[in-house]
């Protein structure tokens, strides 16, 4: 007899619009707590990067990863990854809203659908396309299904961090997930001109760009105009970094002048390699339009990969 796979329901195109809006709503409910705190969140960084950390598994090599399934909800391994620390923060915010929707909307569908949300909150004017319809793996026991077991990290986990050292590591990554240089140019410079390092998630500190709320291509001009030296935030000598049994992280960090705004190594091979440092140089000089278009277009390929 043939197997039956029981398919879950799937939301019409207009629930995914009203799934957004409820993604939208709760963040904004959470904001406003937390300023009556007197704090000032901002969670549209820390949503895409959730996105981010999970569509970035994907390798076209032979199709492992991607956000199908939601397998950075498990504590091991992917939430253990030091590319992933404090997701569960952004996890935890999306909860009442997978709630509200309960089985006909998937955490991976949510996750992608929230990302999307966190870069449109910065500015992000151009469209973004959507395809649903991912499911869930299951986590017993915190475990989950073994999916992630074969998957590198952290270069194959979104971790543009200073474990990342050479340009062709650095495209390596593209290559595996499946990324032109203009693409990879794009997420990068794009991903990084919102949100900041927080040493006590990461062990990196200090934001890219002056205004971390808002999508744009300071964090080009930036990397471009400033003389950057190494910086050493203090957190080398932390060995409890390297996730599940992995080696330390080495925290090195660079910063400008006025130690303002700060990069990582992943940063500067944009300045090292060529031909990304032309692509940097395009999107620093022209129209941000452009770079919100090519950012749109690359993120747009990037969720929709294990589609």
């Amino acid at each position: 007899a043939a197997l039956t796979v029981p398919q879950p329901d799937v939301l019409p195109p207009d629930e995914y619009s009203a799934a957004a809006a409820a993604v939208e709503k709760e963040a904004d409910e959470q904001q406003q707590q937390q300023q009556q705190q007197q704090q000032q969140p901002w969670y549209g960084a820390l949503m895409a990067r959730l996105a981010w950390s999970c569509a970035s598994t994907f390798r076209q090599t032979d199709y492992l990863g991607g956000c199908d399934g939601a397998r950075i909800r498990s504590p091991y391994p992917e939430a253990s990854w030091p590319a992933n620390a404090a997701l569960q923060q952004a996890l935890q915010l999306l909860e009442p809203v997978k709630d509200s929707f309960g089985d006909a909307l998937s955490w991976a569908d949510l996750i992608v659908i929230a990302g999307t949300v966190g870069l449109k909150s910065a500015g992000l004017a151009a469209p973004v396309t959507f395809c649903g319809g991912r499911t869930d793996a299951p986590t017993d026991n915190g475990v989950g299904d073994g999916g992630s077991d074969y998957l590198e990290r952290p270069i194959l986990t979104g971790d543009f961090s200073a474990e990342v050292t050479s340009g062709p590591t650095l495209r390596a990554f593209a290559d595996d997930v499946g990324l032109s240089d203009r693409e990879l140019v794009a997420l990068l410079g794009g991903g990084h001109s919102i949100g900041q390092m927080h040493s006590d998630r990461s062990g990196f500190t200090g934001s890219w760009s002056k205004d971390p709320t808002t999508f744009g291509n300071d964090y080009f001009t930036n990397l471009l105009d400033e003389d950057w030296q190494e910086y050493n935030n203090n957190n080398n000598n932390n060995n409890n970094n390297g996730g599940d049994g992995g080696d330390a992280i080495d925290h090195t960090q660079y910063t400008n002048g006025d130690k303002s705004l700060f990069m990582l190594k992943a940063d500067l091979e944009l300045l090292w390699d060529p031909s990304l440092k032309a692509i940097a140089q395009e999107y620093a000089s022209t129209d941000p339009k452009v770079l919100a278009k090519d950012f749109a277009d690359a993120w747009s390929r990037l969720i929709a990969m294990d589609r």
